[in-house]
């Protein structure tokens, strides 16, 4: 368990140096963030796209952006590396 703050610095760390750390490089966050299956989700009754590890956005999401990646959830977060910018669920 972190907080909400910890989660987004994380997010924030995956796209670039936070005070000189960078968790993943730019190769590396590209085949991490690469879509690795797709389908119906017959809990959320919906379509799903996966990353390893990172949910991916849907065409029915309002907040599609093809970069975008993470996992909105209840009060989840999600972060697009074109625009180094993030969008956080308001639950």
């Amino acid at each position: 368990m972190n907080t909400a703050s910890a989660l987004d610095l994380f997010y924030v760390a995956l796209l670039g140096p936070v005070d000189s750390h960078r968790i993943l490089g730019p190769h590396t966050l590209a085949a991490a963030t690469a879509e690795q299956a797709a389908g119906p989700d017959w809990i959320l009754y919906g379509p799903t796209r996966w990353a390893l590890g990172f949910g991916l956005p849907t065409l029915d999401m309002p907040w599609f952006k093809p970069t975008l990646f993470g996992h909105a959830g209840h009060g989840g977060r999600s972060r697009s590396p074109s625009r180094r910018a993030g969008w956080r669920s308001r639950a």
